[in-house]
């Protein structure tokens, strides 16, 4: 179970003071992703390790999966094409790639143009390492497909975000679009057209952001910070709730002379996606009820009764009880 999953990404009361310390909370995510990024790290290597070892063996069947790919007459060819497709279908690699691809193509609305950007090794590396058993396996795992292919273009994006600014003062363009002179790169601009600016002064400090999401549940959402780094949210739903409660208290402060709120009770005005405001209720009525002890998604049920609020809090409490990275 993730670290920490007991504190609402937005709110967090204080036990003593009663003071709403959203600061804390910033620190404490920090903390958090840092330990991640670390343990991701160190799997990471583990992995870049084990692929050395594979590397003769995957780019043999990644030739051969080249002619799966390009041209079902290929793989009727005589020779070392039938042998190396013989060693592909050894490990099932054949199979599962066909299978991913065949999931995009019954689902193309599920498609994102960046998935241009993948390699062919990059299919047989993700056919290996995902699990495809079930309808629910195969959505997600198209959310890891499209997430992988996302991150190939992002460092681009933010290189050009970093290049705009550089060259105007600092000054943020007013559309993605004014950024294709600024990539080093060209890209297809259906990339480009699933990205958006975000409005000045966003209080998750974002510049740019994905318009949309494709599956909100199981989908990544990235984003460009304002200095032009590559940043991303384990969901959308997460982000969007953690997005509702900063925003409140950003503009609970803005009308309040940059004060900065005590209490729940005072920013729940400020919150403007009525679902999410039921669950942040929930959570501060938790803690008065049980002054001094944390609010775990869990034990917040009995307090949301709400369909749409209930559905939020049950995949809060799936992405807490989800494990982090290896």
């Amino acid at each position: 179970m993730r670290k920490n999953a007991f504190v609402p990404a937005l709110v967090l009361i204080a036990v003593g003071g009663g003071a709403w310390f959203y600061e804390n909370q910033t620190l404490d995510r920090q903390a958090t992703i840092l330990t991640s990024e670390q343990a991701r790290a160190g799997h990471l290597e583990r992995r870049l390790a084990e692929l050395r070892q594979q590397r003769d063996e995957a780019l043999r069947a990644a030739t051969a999966i080249e002619y799966e790919l390009n041209s079902s007459a290929a793989l009727s060819a005589a020779g070392p094409v039938n042998s190396l497709r013989k060693d592909a279908e050894t490990k099932g690699w054949f199979a599962r790639l066909r299978k991913l691809k065949q999931s995009f193509a019954e689902f193309p609305d599920q498609a994102v143009p960046e998935l241009q950007l993948l390699t062919n090794l990059d299919w047989v590396n993700l056919s290996h390492d995902l699990s495809l058993d079930s309808d629910l396996d195969l959505r997600k795992a198209r959310a890891s497909i499209r997430a992988v292919a996302i991150k190939r273009f992002t460092p681009a994006l933010a290189a050009a975000l970093r290049a705009y600014t550089d060259a105007h003062d600092g000054k943020l363009p007013s559309d993605v679009i004014e950024l294709t002179p600024y990539l080093k790169t060209p890209f297809d601009p259906a990339l480009l057209q699933r990205y958006q600016m975000m409005p000045a002064g966003d209080p998750l400090g974002e510049a740019i952001g994905e318009r949309s999401p494709v599956d909100i549940d199981f989908d990544a959402r990235h984003s460009i910070s304002t200095k032009g780094r590559n940043g991303y949210s384990d969901s959308w739903f997460e982000w969007s709730f953690n997005r509702a409660g900063l925003q409140a208290t950003h503009d609970f402060s803005s009308a309040n002379n940059g004060q900065k709120p005590k209490t729940g009770d005072e920013v729940m005005p400020y919150v403007r996606d009525p679902t999410a405001k039921l669950v942040f209720e929930a959570i501060a009525q938790f803690r008065k009820d049980h002054p001094g002890k944390p609010s775990p998604y869990i034990e917040l049920r009995p307090y949301v009764t709400d369909p749409a609020a209930s559905a939020l809090l049950e995949k809060l409490i799936a992405a807490a009880q989800k494990p982090g990275p290896p």
